[in-house]
């Protein structure tokens, strides 16, 4: 079956196909079709690198793969509570990990600052209910788990934007093959079946209303609850926003929060290779025919491009990791063998492998984009900072059909809303925010300024005033501020390509 990248009415074996768009206007709540019973209950101690231990209570509930097919198998939908504290009648929150592929339960009990950050997140909502921490299904605590092996392993030297295509429509194509030689029903994993799955364990745990919180792909996920079953939302806080028409990011928009970040460099920059910031001088190497740069020699534009959207990826996702960035980066432009040559052959053996491909596969291809965001994606190219072309040839190789149109259209949903969100997120650009914002009349938002795609718990850590504030507005009282700066980051100074003299 081929791709329909227009976004229309066609959809397969799909859940939404037996869901009516007046249905969903009406908010009526998702049902699934297979009574959910109580489930048993298991406790679960996870040690935290603070040497406290957090005790949770594990289960999982049977759901059908795919509700429009009357004969569909069951998968195991797995989930972990933390009780609330004493004295405490709040409704819960439910939080929804990103990705897709990623699972709050895994980096709970794998450590390091991700296990903080989920410790962080229990403590700000425990005091209000219970926090249920559910594994998105195919991952983790849900089962069957869908991996995917990639394409056959080999060396593999890519040079063009064409090569890398190839290669990651190979890695769609063959995850595909292998989930469906397993008995996976593809037409069950997409957003809106994974929606359903968080109603089908409310109520298999008795909570008529829930709260939700996420980032990225979580709030992808919380957003689509609060579109298709308002009534049960009693409270939704969201950050690192991707909107129900924001699987593929702007690039004109991350290229904006990129400038920012650049200006904020400047000064640890220092002028090296001969531009002004980072950014100018990684856009002025690529727009360099090869033979005329005085630094990284060798490399093909698309080699030095996809280098150096790596270190964004990496160096700017989260505060934490953007002091080394202008030295780094410097070093790359110069055309450091590991971080270039080296770079390729790693991703070309390590593409398209485990159980985050398979969910960027099935949940982001059939979730996808309406045709006037396509369209304008393709007119607002920048020189690294998109991934349409990629995500294009990913859901060619899954033969997925998207979600139809009124998934992506504008909406009003009464659910009360918190944005949080970083101006210095490029992995969803503020914008993203800004244009889901509309739809819910009764939410705030929150810029955090100098955030990144982590800005939620980068602001509270750097401003312990505001878990107090998320407390008062999740009782019912007023939103945080409008406005929460975070200080410049020590950026390292960049000596790489600088004249020795100036250094």
């Amino acid at each position: 079956m081929a791709v329909n990248r227009a976004g229309t009415e066609q959809t397969t074996r799909s859940w939404t196909r037996v869901l009516s768009y007046s249905l969903v206007k009406l908010g009526l709540a998702l049902v699934s079709t297979m009574a959910t019973a109580a489930p048993a209950l298991k406790q679960v101690a996870v040690e935290l690198d603070s040497g406290e231990s957090i005790t949770l209570e594990e289960g999982h509930i049977d759901v059908p793969e795919n509700r429009a097919d009357e004969n569909a198998r069951t998968i195991s939908i797995g989930f972990r509570r933390v009780p609330a504290l004493a004295g405490t009648q709040g409704a819960p929150t439910f939080l929804l990990a990103g990705g897709p592929g990623s699972s709050y339960n895994q980096q709970l009990e794998d450590g390091g600052y991700l296990q903080e950050d989920k410790a962080r997140l229990i403590r700000l909502f425990q005091p209000h209910g219970d926090v249920i921490i559910v594994d998105l299904r195919g991952g983790y605590l849900s089962t069957p788990h869908a991996e995917c092996t990639g394409p056959r392993q080999k060396w593999r030297v890519i040079k063009t934007q064409a090569q890398f295509l190839d290669l990651w429509q190979a890695s769609a194509a063959a995850c595909r093959e292998k989930l469906l030689d397993e008995g996976f029903d593809l037409d069950g994993y997409t957003v809106l079946e994974a929606a359903a799955d968080v109603l089908a364990v409310a109520d298999a745990l008795g909570y008529d209303q829930l709260g939700l919180f996420g980032i990225s792909f979580g709030s992808h996920w919380a957003i689509t609850l609060a579109r298709v079953a308002p009534t049960r939302i009693s409270h939704m806080i969201i950050s690192g926003v991707e909107g129900l028409d924001e699987t593929v990011d702007d690039p004109i928009a991350t290229t904006a929060a990129l400038e920012r970040i650049a200006g904020s460099a400047r000064g640890a920059w220092n002028g090296a290779h001969g531009f002004d910031n980072p950014l100018q001088a990684a856009t002025g190497l690529i727009e360099t025919p090869p033979r005329e740069r005085p630094v990284s020699r060798g490399l093909t534009p698309y080699e030095l491009g996809t280098s150096l959207r790596g270190g964004l990826d990496y160096s700017l996702t989260k505060r934490r990791h953007m002091t080394d960035w202008p030295a780094e980066y410097a070093k790359l432009l110069k055309g450091a063998f590991f971080m270039t040559q080296a770079r390729r052959l790693l991703i070309s053996w390590n593409i398209g492998k485990g159980w985050g491909p398979a969910a960027l596969g099935t949940f982001d291809c059939t979730s996808w984009i309406s045709d006037a965001r396509a369209e304008r994606l393709r007119q607002g190219q920048q020189p690294f900072a998109s991934d349409l072309a990629t995500y294009e040839a990913y859901c060619r190789g899954w033969q997925i059909t998207p979600l139809p149109a009124w998934f992506r259209e504008p909406f009003q949903s009464p659910v009360r809303a918190l944005f949080i969100h970083g101006n210095w997120d490029t992995a969803t650009p503020i914008e993203n925010a800004y244009a889901a914002f509309p739809n819910f009349p009764n939410a705030s938002l929150t810029v955090v300024e100098r955030g990144s795609h982590a800005a939620f718990h980068e602001a509270l850590v750097a401003d312990p005033q505001l878990a107090i504030a998320i407390g008062e507005w999740l009782e019912g009282g007023t939103a945080p501020p409008a406005t929460i700066t975070l200080p410049v980051p020590e950026f390292a100074r960049a000596t790489v390509g600088i004249p020795r003299e100036r250094r």
